[in-house]
């Protein structure tokens, strides 16, 4: 029921129709259009069994001019491969497949979204009580991503507690007038007075 969908992790948009994650539940909706309820998306036993708060944290919509064009990615924050990488999905023509990401240290999967450069962009996070919160934002070319293949990419940023950074958890990716690439990540503050809303601006140098 409604009421079980709760915590909602993930966002992206194909033009005015949005896809929704719902983390502990595992599942999809999709809205057609603001306003409408939202209807769920047939997910298979690889994405509904996932691990309980370690689900799908990031969805991607590829702009249909792209490689994967029209499909939508779903990354889990945590639940891993038995190798040790991230577990990632892929929908396409109503048909999912599998693919994973290379887990670089302990970071996990905070976000993601698709840049005019073609790449899909994660937003990763490591958190540790003895070292504090570290963020890394990581670009995969969507031509080298593929079903059943590992899929890695340049690391773009990498930072500690030493920086103005907190508990990163949205991205957005656009294009300003003078066509630079534009990185928006925003932070979760947890309802936890010791947490920070940090809104943070990068250009990608192309």
């Amino acid at each position: 029921s409604a009421s079980r969908w709760f915590d909602t992790e993930a966002l992206t948009a194909d033009g005015e129709t949005l896809y929704v994650g719902i983390e502990r539940e595992n599942q999809l909706l999709r809205y057609s259009r603001f306003g409408e309820i939202g209807i769920p998306i047939p997910v298979p036993a690889e994405i509904s069994d996932l691990p309980n708060n370690q689900g799908i944290e990031a969805l991607a919509f590829v702009p249909r001019n792209m490689p994967l064009g029209g499909s939508l990615i779903a990354i889990a924050e945590r639940a891993l491969e038995p190798n040790g990488n991230i577990r990632a999905f892929i929908l396409s023509g109503g048909k999912w497949s599998n693919f994973t990401i290379k887990r670089i240290g302990e970071f996990d999967v905070s976000d993601a979204a698709i840049s005019p450069s073609g790449h899909l962009v994660l937003v990763e996070r490591y958190f540790r009580f003895y070292s504090g919160v570290h963020l890394r934002i990581r670009a995969i070319p969507l031509a080298g991503i593929k079903p059943d293949t590992l899929a890695d990419g340049e690391i773009l940023l990498e930072a500690d507690n030493g920086f103005e950074i907190d508990n990163m958890e949205a991205l957005a990716i656009t294009t300003n007038a003078a066509g630079r690439i534009v990185l928006t990540l925003l932070s979760d503050n947890n309802f936890n007075f010791l947490q920070r809303t940090i809104l943070l601006r990068f250009y990608w140098p192309q």
